[in-house]
């Protein structure tokens, strides 16, 4: 046992005190060399294991939740952008405007040549037949029905932010380990 620092040791009640050096401590009395070896202390190492445990799951945890919640916008996102304009939503549906567009021309074009007419007149008036009769409205509803999916997915990642909670480690559970110890 040293001769310096501070010493621990029970006096005639059986309580712990502590002394200034090995002098210090009253003859008779069963001292220990540090704080650690003292019931005190050993408590304190508990608390301290504990605490770093529950430090521990706390970042797993906040670690998990955020990369879930990452893995969540990244799906909102992703889902948002087939909406906006020059995105994947209404596609099909403008290949399938431009194929009709292309039936209706040969369709105009094969009547003026069965009508003997094909070399008379230009069909330009066609394409602005079929346009305003088919493409200004087509047009008009796809970028309504696009606008409106836009929003619905917006407001549903809005819910996701919303509806978000996260789960830790239950600091309760801590705070009652602690009463246990003596220490909270």
């Amino acid at each position: 046992m040293s001769n310096w620092g501070t010493q621990w040791y029970r006096d005639q009640a059986g309580s712990w005190q502590s002394a200034r050096s090995l002098h210090s401590v009253p003859s008779g009395a069963r001292s220990v060399s540090s704080w650690g070896d003292t019931p005190m202390g050993k408590a304190e190492a508990q608390r301290s294991r504990l605490m770093s445990e529950y430090q521990r799951a706390f970042d797993e945890a906040k670690a998990a939740n955020l990369k879930r919640y990452d893995e969540g916008m990244g799906i909102y996102d992703q889902v948002a952008s087939l909406y906006t304009p020059g995105g994947q939503y209404g596609q099909g549906a403008m290949a399938s405007y431009e194929r009709g567009k292309t039936r209706s021309r040969a369709s105009a074009y094969q009547g003026l040549v069965n009508a003997g007419m094909a070399n008379l007149t230009k069909g330009t008036g066609f394409d602005k037949s079929y346009e305003e009769e088919v493409g200004t409205p087509f047009r008009l509803n796809l970028n309504d029905m696009r606008t409106g999916a836009y929003g619905g997915a917006l407001k549903d990642k809005a819910g996701f932010i919303e509806r978000r909670e996260d789960s830790y480690p239950d600091s309760s559970m801590y705070v009652a380990l602690m009463n246990q110890l003596g220490q909270a």
